[in-house]
């Protein structure tokens, strides 16, 4: 079972779990996706549960926080027989895949997507102490996912490193997979860049996100 949130926007988190889904309904795999929505209908690999109350934070109007009735998860989860839990998203849903390990005795865990320091140091504009404070938030969260997955080896450094101290074992890298529309085309960087095929050609594809 994978703990997910819905969000309208095609975001790389939504996408990954999308292709996810399609996995898993081609496949057979006997993954379950979870999601919190108010709108969103169940189907195959698709569970929904309705959220018991739902707000937003400030600066955040496009990006609602949805809660569900832990009841209703507790439900779910014992119906389902499920073995093992992965939250996609750290708050929330994060919550409710640790209720689910305490509960049913199950491991739990967790992709990480956010430098929270670096959001909570720029965004939000925390001092040191606070910072301090907060790291060790996430310390003992984090800490308590029996595993952590990671998309690079910056993320995984400062969760090993001394700040975090998280057992290696505990931290594995991963990656999402490109979208199939991303494949091998004929090469044009002649026509396009103007240098010849056999001079390397370096592309940054990223995007800025406050």
């Amino acid at each position: 079972l994978m703990t997910v949130r819905v969000k309208k926007e095609e975001d790389g988190v939504s996408r990954f779990l999308g292709s996810l889904h399609g996995e898993a309904l081609a496949r057979g795999l006997p993954i379950d996706l979870l999601t919190c929505s108010a709108t969103a209908e169940e189907g195959p690999h698709l569970r929904v549960l309705r959220p018991y109350c739902e707000f937003r934070l400030e600066g955040h109007q496009d990006q609602p926080i949805r809660l569900p009735s832990l009841i209703d998860a507790h439900r779910l989860f014992a119906e389902g027989g499920y073995d093992r839990v992965i939250s996609s998203t750290e708050l929330p849903m994060g919550a409710v895949a640790l209720y689910f390990k305490y509960a049913f005795h199950v491991p739990a865990g967790l992709y990480m997507h956010t430098d929270w320091v670096d959001f909570a140091r720029k965004t939000l504009r925390f001092d040191d102490g606070l910072l301090a404070r907060g790291q060790e938030l996430m310390r003992l969260y984090y800490g308590r996912f029996d595993g952590i997955f990671v998309l690079n080896r910056e993320h995984e450094r400062w969760l090993t490193g001394e700040g975090m101290a998280l057992p290696p074992a505990r931290v594995r890298r991963t990656a999402h997979w490109a979208d199939p529309y991303f494949t091998p085309q004929p090469d044009r960087r002649r026509e396009l860049l103007g240098v010849e095929p056999d001079r390397p050609v370096l592309l940054f594809a990223g995007r800025l996100s406050e």
